[in-house]
């Protein structure tokens, strides 16, 4: 089951309509981290990569160090498991 709080929900609908106003881009970001806080600033680190306009990349920052750091503290994840973004 998925859960989402509200603030993440609206953060998704901010990003969505930021997409909205740019120009059609595939964009890929698949990588995968180690269950431990430092993940958080590695994960912000490769956002980086995308070259993302600077009012879409501050909010995908927020998103993405909410959901690693959400997934270090709560999903209960062992030392061999990975954090998949």
């Amino acid at each position: 089951m998925t859960v989402m709080c509200a603030r993440t929900v609206l953060i998704l609908s901010v990003i969505e309509r930021e997409m909205e106003q740019q120009p059609t881009v595939w964009r890929c970001f698949d990588v995968r981290f180690p269950p431990r806080p430092e993940s958080v600033r590695a994960a912000r680190g490769a956002l980086e990569t995308l070259h993302l306009p600077v009012a879409l990349r501050e909010t995908a920052r927020l998103l993405l160090s909410e959901l690693v750091a959400n997934s270090v503290r709560h999903a209960g994840l062992g030392p061999n498991e990975n954090i998949r973004v």
